[in-house]
């Protein structure tokens, strides 16, 4: 919505994923979910995946990236979804200790049963 609703420039998107606490939003579901189970060790022993889901189309293989870049060079507004992309990648593996996935809204489910 970013994207729709901004007059867009890198420096903006920059700006914008800057005020994404990702480690912030993680601690908190990790602390709710340790509250709500009353265990202080529910995650000792349980391997757990971060999701950053997004409504931006999400390169998964090398020909489907290339024929997003193409497409990038074809439409000046496919730049700011790479760009977006782009910076909510490197935004997420800030985030250590944790397995990361970066999604589509569309692949969020198919992700699930594939983990």
């Amino acid at each position: 919505m970013f994207l729709e609703h901004a007059e867009v420039t890198e420096g903006k998107i920059e700006k914008q994923v800057e005020k994404y606490d990702l480690q912030g939003k993680l601690d908190n579901s990790l602390c709710i979910c340790t509250e709500l189970s009353r265990d202080g060790h529910c995650f000792d022993e349980m391997p757990f995946v971060y999701v950053l889901v997004t409504d931006i189309e999400v390169e998964k293989d090398p020909l489907e990236s290339l024929a997003f870049s193409l497409e990038a060079l074809a439409e000046t507004s496919s730049k700011w979804f790479r760009l977006c992309n782009d910076a909510l990648r490197k935004k997420l593996m800030e985030i250590g200790g944790v397995r990361k996935r970066y999604v589509n809204c569309r692949d969020f489910d198919s992700l699930l049963k594939n983990l």
